[in-house]
């Protein structure tokens, strides 16, 4: 795994111009430097009963209880969990973009919460990585594959989202971070975003239009992103 600090935008293009050309790359922002686990496999989450069988239960009552707020209703298990993922159910899925840009205004799109710096991890995924979801069963995959969504939801397709779904390994009852799978992480680099340089991305992310109301296009989104343009963060001048 390889590893690059940068500070500014104009360094930040340059070396994805430079070293991410083909389009088999994906992008992961973070804010703070953590395991590339699913949100159901992280330490802070306490679950009420084994991890599989709070993952079906919260799945289970996500497909009853939100048929009324649905246009569509998903006719397959991936589409479910893209679902569900995005509307912040705990799920084995974890978040990544085609957008470089994307994934780093999910690093510095607000003020930093601890002392730690920001990450931005790249992904050079191979076709072969790519589940068939006409075949493949994304709770008993072989193996952590990666999962492209369809268009259920707006903030899916504005965010040019793309999955990563993780394989459980049942023999050692927990997940294994992407970082070190033994299959990908040599595939892996990150970026180190310093702390004390979020701000100036935020405002020059903002010049490239990336930003709340157009990652997020909902009345959410727009509120956040009108509050931001008339209201400081405490690490703005």
């Amino acid at each position: 795994m390889k590893e690059k600090k940068i500070e500014r935008l104009s360094d930040y293009v340059k070396f994805i111009e430079d070293n991410c050309e083909a389009c088999d790359f994906l992008y992961r922002g973070q804010p703070v430097d953590k395991p590339l686990l699913p949100k159901l496999a992280r330490p802070e989450v306490r679950l009420t009963g084994s991890i599989l069988e709070a993952e079906k239960d919260m799945l289970d009552e996500f497909k009853d209880r939100s048929l009324p707020y649905l246009d569509k209703i998903p006719d397959n298990p991936w589409d479910w969990l893209s679902l569900a993922q995005h509307h912040g159910l705990l799920t084995r899925l974890l978040d990544w973009t085609e957008n470089p840009l994307a994934a780093l205004w999910f690093v510095v799109k607000e003020p930093v919460q601890s002392p730690d710096n920001g990450v931005v991890w790249i992904f050079h995924v191979k076709s072969k990585d790519y589940a068939d979801i006409e075949k493949e069963d994304p709770f008993q995959g072989e193996k952590t594959k990666v999962f492209s969504p369809r268009d259920v939801s707006e903030r899916i397709v504005a965010q040019q989202a793309i999955f990563t779904v993780h394989k459980y390994i049942k023999s050692e009852k927990r997940f294994i971070p992407l970082e070190r799978n033994l299959l990908y992480k040599k595939y892996l680099t990150k970026i180190m975003i310093p702390n004390n340089a979020f701000s100036i991305l935020r405002y020059d992310l903002d010049k490239c239009t990336i930003n709340s109301s157009t990652l997020f296009p909902d009345m959410d989104g727009l509120c956040k992103y009108i509050v931001w343009c008339n209201a400081k963060y405490t690490d703005e001048k």
